[in-house]
């Protein structure tokens, strides 16, 4: 895997970055599948996953994103990540270290800096695509029509909106508040109002969101899954809300929602789960 050196200036406003923060070393169903649809619905947009540890050449699902033309992993060195950017002191402080949730704020701190230094697609790991990602640009996503998310997040580098998150993140830093840098901040932001969102779009909860986390159990339940086709037959993607059903999971051949949406969307990913 290839070390990113983000003191390098290049322009990659169209790349696609996932980023698994979590210390893993192997990649699950969930992630590879969020990846590999990303991929093959955007065939000229490079995906790139930046992972906080080496991915064991013994994971089935990395090898099969391997073998995808705009796929590379590369391992991401979190220092440098920070360094020379806006959130660089907030990581020095290591005020992050002892928090309960400090995958969470992590996670949250490197895609606004990743997206500050570089531009482009922010996706997280639960989120199938299911089509191209065409024409969208500086934009968030609203969970109902007051709350912005950042599971989905498109800008271009250096934007206003971007650094101006990560100034507020940084001044209102709560270890022990798990939205501390979140949609929470984001909602705040929003709710202030100002010059900072008139060059960027909040799309409506359909681009992604049409199934909401209160129904996110719909993705399993094999009765709900023409509910779940009609909601989303609009949609570019669905979240399938890893921090609510987590431990959730389907029997193949069940013909839950998820199920259906994985074999379109991610077939290889799911010929190696339906195969183990």
């Amino acid at each position: 895997m290839k070390i990113v050196n983000f003191f390098i200036g290049r322009n990659e406003a169209s790349t696609m970055w996932f980023i698994e923060s979590g210390n893993h070393n192997f990649l699950n169903f969930r992630q590879a599948c969020s990846i590999e649809s990303a991929a093959l619905h955007n065939p000229g947009i490079p995906i790139r996953l930046l992972t906080t540890s080496t991915l064991s050449p013994n994971c089935k699902y990395t090898n099969i994103l391997k073998a995808l033309p705009n796929f590379r992993a590369e391992l991401l060195e979190i220092s440098s990540a920070f360094h020379s950017t806006p959130m660089d002191s907030w990581y020095r402080s290591n005020a992050w270290a002892d928090s309960t949730h400090k995958t969470e704020h992590i996670s949250d701190a490197l895609r606004y800096t990743i997206l500050w230094r570089h531009g482009g697609i922010y996706m997280d790991l639960d989120v199938i695509m299911l089509k191209p990602l065409n024409g969208l640009t500086n934009c968030v996503v609203m969970m109902d029509k007051n709350r912005p998310n950042n599971n989905i997040m498109i800008f271009d580098k250096d934007h206003r909106f971007i650094t101006a998150l990560m100034d507020n993140c940084l001044k209102g830093y709560d270890p022990d508040d798990y939205n501390t840098c979140g949609p929470g901040l984001l909602q705040q932001m929003y709710e202030d109002g100002g010059s900072l969102a008139t060059d960027m779009s909040f799309l409506r909860k359909e681009t992604f969101l049409a199934i909401d986390i209160e129904r996110s159990g719909w993705f399993f339940d094999r009765d709900r899954t023409a509910s779940v086709f009609k909601e989303v037959r609009e949609s570019y993607g669905v979240h399938i809300y890893n921090s609510q059903t987590k431990n959730r999971t389907f029997d193949i051949g069940s013909g839950c929602a998820y199920e259906l949406l994985a074999i379109m969307n991610c077939p290889r990913a799911y010929e190696a789960l339906s195969s183990s």
